[in-house]
């Protein structure tokens, strides 16, 4: 199982009518499960959840990732 959190802080562009700051955050939650096949091979699948939210409308997002991988190795 993991989780996270993330603050992302960005400068804005110094104009005639002031500095546009803005601080995006963003949150992960997620889950993977692991399968040894023998001693040299590992099988394994992540799902995990992202979302942001940000001042500006368009920078919002959400949606689910998942993920496979294969791993060979030396004996465990």
């Amino acid at each position: 199982a993991r989780s996270g959190w993330q603050s992302l802080a960005y400068n804005g562009i110094r104009t005639d009518l002031g500095a546009s700051e803005r601080t995006d955050r963003g949150q992960l939650y997620g889950l993977g499960i692991g399968y040894r096949l023998g001693e040299t091979l590992r099988l394994g699948l992540d799902v995990n959840y992202y979302f942001r939210r940000s001042a500006l409308t368009n920078r919002n997002y959400d949606g689910l990732r998942m993920g496979a991988s294969v791993s060979y190795g030396l004996p465990q």
